[in-house]
């Protein structure tokens, strides 16, 4: 009966560790925003959040033609971990091969450490609007 008891306890043991945190890994929120330069939506372009606690994962997401965005992380998708994040846009205008890209907003906002952009994730919904000046 004892070594039904230990097996019982060892099984459940490991159901535990393997589940883990559960499916959706830690406290999350889902971003979405609109990026805007000089009060224009910008046509493309990434958004990156950089997370200021280690261990997190960057999230990241592609500005579409009317300035939006929905940020996603590799390791869960849309559901981005709660914290806060610096955050880095960038955007640039392809002028075909053999020819330099032409950046489409200045440089200090595709920089961590210059753009002085910043974003608080919270559980749940979070709209989160960048307005970028020259």
């Amino acid at each position: 009966m004892m070594n039904q008891y230990l097996a019982l306890l060892l099984f459940v043991g490991i159901g535990t560790l393997v589940m883990g945190c559960g499916p959706g890994g830690p406290p999350s929120g889902k971003v979405t925003g609109k990026v805007t330069y000089q009060d224009k939506p910008l046509p493309t372009g990434n958004v990156i959040l950089i997370p200021e606690q280690e261990g997190m994962p960057y999230a990241q997401g592609s500005i579409q033609p009317d300035g939006t965005y929905q940020a996603a992380t590799k390791e869960f998708g849309a559901n981005i971990p709660v914290g806060n994040y610096r955050v880095m846009i960038s955007a640039v205008e392809d002028l075909g091969p053999e020819k330099p890209v032409r950046p489409l907003i200045p440089f200090r906002y595709s920089s961590e450490a210059q753009s002085g952009l910043q974003a608080s994730v919270q559980e749940g919904e979070n709209a989160i609007d960048f307005h970028l000046t020259k």
